[in-house]
């Protein structure tokens, strides 16, 4: 609830998210800064465009700027450039012939 919350009231250059179409999932993953044995717990944020992932990905940088560094929001898959590369990585689908 509380990244919902930061993305409802951040804005990025006057732009805002989409809340209504926004979804969240929770899972289970492993970091990929640090080693563990278990699987930590991690919310996933599914947006209906790339715009919209975008504005998103800078709140949640900005809000990572104005606090502490123990309340920072960890990121994983933030590739703003090349987003047909993040989806051909997690669909496994092969860019070249």
């Amino acid at each position: 609830i509380e990244i919902k919350n930061i993305l409802a009231n951040g804005k990025d250059e006057k732009e805002v998210v989409d809340i209504t179409n926004l979804q969240t999932e929770h899972i289970k993953a492993f970091p990929i800064s640090r080693y563990y044995k278990e699987p930590k717990p991690h919310i996933c944020i599914i947006t209906t465009d790339i715009k919209q992932r975008s504005i998103a990905l800078a709140i949640i940088l900005n809000h990572n700027l104005e606090i502490a560094d123990k309340h920072k929001l960890e990121t994983v898959s933030d590739d703003l450039r090349a987003y047909y590369q993040k989806v051909a990585r997690e669909y496994r689908i092969p860019l070249s012939g």
